[in-house]
């Protein structure tokens, strides 16, 4: 099968980055014939937001290139990851124009809401969520905290949507069914959406297998809708476990984490090795997050650790997470709920190996590349058989785009 994977990257690389390589390598592996198609957010350093929102809307440059590398390459399957903002949805008609199968995976919200959390004020948000236009957005300066920026990202939305941008693609790829219950209430078709999680390649093997100490470890952005506040407020409460709490990430709140409180300690950004590391030492992995999280990737590198997982019972993480069996969950930002389902846990060593086992039991059977794998090509393969035909009412002024750029 031949397959161009496309994807635009972020200045601060993140998870969708890990994930589009990591499948993109996944796939060559397999003995697929693979290309890619990538742009760089670097390239916006110098523009501003009004600058920025003629490429947003349309990039004719980076139609050009990919209908060239399309008509080069001649894949079988186009599969786009992030597109938002440098490539447009030039890219989409450039993929149809070309008759090829075409999904998307869906890693964010962006095409539901600007910000792309459905988060705003410390709270879930889906004031924008049936809307084609966005103004909600604006007016409370959802993206970047700026009105001109989120116009730019509520215009794009709306513009996709007018143009019929995302009729181009035959599959979309939801990494969790919470994730997909959003698109659906979105309105996005159910019969082209479906569920797919993201995997993480097994890490490697330690030299020596040192023993777990009683060390809680939280790793992610320090932003607000991660629950890092609650997650420092549960860690002051007197009922909260006498454990140290290694914090691994930056953003936003890194200046006041930890505090004056000894027993938490900031680490800041760590490289993936380090973080694995961590994970192995460490007794209980928290992930304290208070939006609809499409996917926990933290969680599942700490099930190949053998690290169980205390989660807020939001989002992915209410269907990544057996309670009981591979760690457990509380109410989304509560400080105490957290706090005493930590300090139950720490109070039982056994029952958290136990957990350990049967969360890298759950790695292996659920999110190990080979399964994974096996999901993509039968998405693939789906989406070649219904590929659908070109639907939009605007056909001919691409085709004339695209004939200028082949010329």
């Amino acid at each position: 099968m031949r397959c161009l994977t496309i994807h635009n990257y972020y200045q601060k690389r993140g998870g969708e980055d890990v994930v589009f390589e990591a499948e993109t390598a996944m796939l060559k592996l397999a003995g697929h014939t693979v290309e890619s198609f990538t742009l760089h957010n670097d390239d916006l350093a110098a523009k501003s937001a009004l600058g920025t929102l003629p490429l947003t809307l349309w990039n004719g440059q980076a139609h050009r290139a990919l209908h060239d590398q399309i008509a080069r390459f001649r894949p079988h399957v186009i599969h786009f990851h992030n597109t938002f903002p440098l490539m447009s949805p030039s890219v989409l008609f450039a993929a149809r124009h070309a008759r090829a199968a075409v999904v998307m995976t869906l890693h964010n919200f962006r095409l539901l809401c600007p910000s792309a959390n459905l988060f705003r004020d410390g709270a879930i948000c889906t004031d924008c969520l049936p809307r084609t236009i966005k103004w909600p957005a604006v007016l409370h300066k959802c993206y970047r905290n700026s009105r001109s920026a989120s116009g730019a990202a509520a215009g794009l939305s709306a513009f996709q949507q007018l143009i019929g941008g995302l009729n181009a693609v035959d599959r979309f790829i939801t990494l969790s069914r919470s994730a997909q219950n959003q698109f659906l209430a979105g309105g996005f078709p159910a019969d082209r959406l479906v569920v797919k999680p993201n995997s993480i390649p097994p890490p490697p093997e330690p030299l020596v297998r040192e023993p777990r100490e009683k060390l809680a470890l939280y790793v992610g952005r320090l932003v607000p809708e991660k629950g890092v506040r609650t997650l420092l407020e549960a860690w002051r409460r007197p009922e909260a476990p006498q454990v140290p709490l290694a914090i691994v990430g930056d953003g936003p709140l890194a200046p006041s984490a930890g505090g004056s409180d000894g027993r938490i300690a900031w680490l800041g950004r760590r490289d993936p090795a380090e973080v694995h590391a961590l994970m192995r030492r460490a007794s209980l992995l928290i992930f304290p997050s208070e939006w609809y999280e499409p996917f926990g990737l933290t969680i599942i590198e700490a099930f190949a650790n053998s690290l169980p997982v205390l989660a807020a019972r939001i989002g992915a993480a209410g269907e990544l997470i057996e309670a009981g069996v591979t760690g457990a969950t509380f109410e989304p930002g509560s400080a105490a709920g957290l706090a005493r389902a930590a300090c139950k846990l720490f109070d039982a060593p056994d029952t958290l190996a136990a957990m350990g086992r049967h969360a890298q039991d759950t790695y292996r059977r659920e999110f190990a590349p080979d399964r994974n794998l096996e999901r993509l090509t039968a998405i693939y393969r789906d989406a070649m058989h219904d590929a659908r035909k070109y639907p939009s009412t605007i056909s001919s002024w691409v085709s004339a785009q695209t004939d200028m750029g082949a010329g």
